[in-house]
């Protein structure tokens, strides 16, 4: 499910990131898919053939996979869950000497909650993981005393504002250090400055959000490898730096980048800007009867023990759980966040501005509807920020 519903997911929207560098031939096969549906087929078809699939990112491309030979044929798994079943499911794989080598965020549901796809293989010199969940400034504090005992991050990959963070022990990399970037300008510059100073680039993402990470490493051999690292926006551009860089001596290492439709992903030009501007204003236009309707469906489809009955004018419907209230309230708080986001991404005419304020308001409204629906069913709900954020040109 679209974070935020209604919208469309809008070409040029997003980025991306491919990093190569000289290392041994691993007979690399890559495939972007330009669909958002989650499949099996690629990972199969190479299991078949002996290879591991050692990257499954959910980009503005589509679902963005990397095969390789370098892993030994040991065997791999791959799911499909939210946050809380992942990290049980990675938790068991390491009790039977499978530890997840890719992690990649494919979608959130109307309660907020994440759902990646993580593939676990047996990976040779990993003893033990670590993983969670958890907002960018908040990393450091959770992974230095396992860091202290030789963990080191060996995934990281972007939902919304939060990151899922791989720890593993047993890894060949010495120090580590990593850095987020608000565009992709500072993220070149402050990948030159590591690869100046001695440091290879270990992992690159961007978040649907548009702040870039990239997570540094020196490794306990002294090697540092040839890098080369690019931002694509297009399937076509994607393949032409593959094709034009790719050797005997350069491969592709990693793949970066996490989707959602309906925000501001790295739109770096402000044409760019304005084109998903104008994206957002039209779907936004459609959003609030969309939901309405979803809501009406599931609503519809056997909650036989809800009272009152019905929706009211506004279209918030009586006699739910508070989860459920919670859920429509932070749809809505979305529907607001994606538009003050649209109203301060780059500057905009007035007649635009007008029109994505209304939308902003009538987001704002419909939040204090199904909290007072709420209230009325005896529920205390969250109330977000975006309930009362005011925007000024």
């Amino acid at each position: 499910m679209a974070l935020i519903v209604g919208l469309q997911a809008w070409a040029g929207g997003g980025k991306l990131i491919i990093l190569l560098e000289n290392t041994d031939p691993i007979n690399e096969w890559y495939s972007i898919t330009e669909s958002f549906d989650v499949s099996w087929d690629f990972h199969k078809s190479h299991w078949k053939d002996g290879r591991a699939v050692i990257s499954a990112k959910h980009t503005p491309l589509g679902w963005c996979y990397l095969a390789s030979k370098a892993l030994p044929k040991t065997g791999q798994e791959a799911n499909y869950l939210k946050t809380k079943d992942s990290i049980k499911k990675i938790k068991e794989w390491n009790k039977s000497g499978f530890y997840v080598s890719s992690v990649g965020c494919g979608q959130m549901d109307g309660l907020g909650r994440s759902y990646w796809q993580i593939i676990g293989t047996q990976v040779p010199g990993y003893t033990a993981q670590e993983c969670k969940e958890l907002g960018f400034k908040s990393i450091y504090k959770w992974a230095k005393p396992f860091m202290d005992q030789g963990y080191r991050i060996t995934d990281i990959a972007p939902s919304t504002m939060k990151w899922f963070t791989v720890l593993s022990k047993g890894t060949d990399i010495d120090r580590q250090e990593w850095e987020q970037y608000p565009n992709y300008d500072t993220f070149i510059e402050g990948v030159n400055k590591h690869w100046n100073d001695g440091w290879s680039l270990q992992i690159a993402e961007v978040s649907p959000a548009g702040k870039y990470v990239g997570v540094y490493c020196t490794y306990a051999d002294g090697h540092q490898p040839k890098q080369i690292v690019t931002v694509a926006s297009t399937k076509e551009e994607a393949k032409s730096f593959i094709n034009k860089n790719t050797s005997k001596e350069m491969h592709i290492v990693r793949l970066g980048g996490s989707y959602l439709p309906g925000l501001l992903c790295n739109y770096d030009s402000n044409a760019e800007k304005m084109n998903a501007i104008m994206g957002i204003v039209s779907g936004l236009t459609s959003s609030t009867a969309q939901l309405a309707s979803d809501i009406s469906n599931n609503r519809n489809r056997g909650n036989e023990n809800a009272t009152g009955g019905g929706f009211s004018d506004e279209n918030i419907p009586s006699g739910l759980s508070q989860g459920e209230y919670q859920g429509i309230y932070d749809r809505f708080a979305r529907n607001a966040e994606s538009a003050v986001n649209s109203l301060t991404a780059a500057s905009v005419s007035s007649s635009n501005y007008v029109t994505m304020k209304k939308q902003l308001r009538e987001a704002q409204k419909q939040m204090r509807k199904t909290r007072e629906e709420a209230r009325r069913a005896g529920h205390n709900i969250t109330q977000s920020k975006w309930e009362t954020v005011t925007v000024k040109l």
